[in-house]
Formats: C-alpha cells, structure tokens, sequence
C-alpha cells in the first residue's frame, strides 16, 4: 500500500494526508504485479532460493512440493537445484538429480534401499494432483524410518495479494518500483503528456540503475 499510495501522488491523484480507495488500491496492485513479471521474464528480478525439508515415508515413491506438499509451504518451485538426504546418524550424502529421460529408464521403478537420486517434475497447469504444486520421485524407494531429503529450490517472484505483504525483492528496488508504477498507471489517470514525460523518464533512470 505504502509503495502504491506514493504513486498515486506522483500522479497527482492524492494530495498529502489522502488515503487510496479500495479500488484504486486494486487497480494500482494489479499493474504492479504485472510489473514484477515483466521485470523477471527481462531477467532484472532473480529467482529465489529456499531449502525444503522433506521426511522420507517408508514405501513412498513421490512427493508434492508446493501448496499442500511435503515440507515448508512454499509456491510450486520452478525447478530444483540441488539436494541432500540425511541419515539416522546426522550425515548427509548429494543426491543425483535425473533427467526426465533418466528416470524414465530407471527400473523397477519400487526398488527398496536408501535413494540415491531423486527426478522433479514442475508439473505445470492442470496435470499436477495438487494445486499450484510439483511433484518430486526419489530412487531407490526409502525401505527405513528416519530419513529427510533436503533440496534447495528455486521459485518465482511471488504476486503481492494482500495490503500489508512484503515484497521478494530488496528495499533498492522499491524506488524503481514507485515510478514504475507510476509510469504504468499515469495514462488511467489522465496525467498531462508533460508530467508522463517527467514520470517515465524518472521511472527508467531508476530502473537502469537498479537493474
């Protein structure tokens, strides 16, 4: 809200002390989640990485990771970069990550021992069996009680959704932000051919130096 209401004064749509309307509020965050996209597909935002814990069941060939998945709740992760199980005593071993290909040929499929490789499938759209979640097989299939997997993740920019929400990104970026959401949102407000000049000339200075 803070980053939205300072743009709707460099638009000239609220005075000092004037709080944004709900709608405004929601107009002004939906350009500004737009925003973020476009900012990670030009490569300006980098991804963000995270560990996810994830206790071995015995017999378990798959996983989710995601909404509703195994370990932290976190997004669907985009792909996996690495990962570590840990045994009954505390040490931890790499795992092998396989290709799509790799897994394919992997057989029997069931095999019971301590896994030694692991294959995630990003499952993108409707394919997943939960929402907004991916789907991670490991190999062989854990045969003793105790076991975690460790991976580290890699996820997209999340979309802001809520008023009081942090952003993942840090604070140099919210200058850039500011006018560029103000570059984005002027035209709606009828700001004059001059002051979206001012705007968006500010607005990539920022940018550029940011990125």
């Amino acid at each position: 809200d803070e980053i939205i209401s300072a743009s709707l004064r460099l638009c000239g749509v609220l005075q000092d002390g004037q709080t944004a309307g709900a709608q405004q509020i929601t107009d002004a965050a939906q350009a500004l989640n737009i925003l973020l996209k476009n900012f990670s597909m030009k490569g300006w935002i980098q991804s963000l990485y995270l560990w996810v814990n994830i206790p071995l069941t015995v017999g378990q060939v798959s996983y989710t990771l995601g909404t509703g998945g195994a370990g932290t709740p976190i997004d669907r992760p985009m792909r996996i970069a690495r990962g570590f199980i840990r045994n009954l005593n505390g040490y931890d071993t790499p795992l092998i990550q396989l290709t799509r290909q790799e897994y394919d040929i992997t057989t029997p499929k069931e095999v019971a021992g301590i896994p030694t490789a692991f294959y995630y499938d990003a499952q993108v759209g409707a394919t997943s069996t939960t929402v907004g979640a991916g789907t991670i097989y490991f190999w062989p299939v854990v045969n003793e009680a105790g076991y975690e997997v460790y991976v580290t993740v890699e996820r997209q920019i999340q979309d802001i959704t809520s008023s009081t929400q942090q952003f993942d990104l840090p604070q140099e970026w919210f200058l850039p932000l500011k006018w560029q959401l103000a570059s984005e949102i002027g035209p709606e407000y009828g700001v004059t051919e001059r002051q979206q000049q001012r705007i968006d000339q500010k607005a990539e200075y920022y940018l550029k130096e940011v990125a």
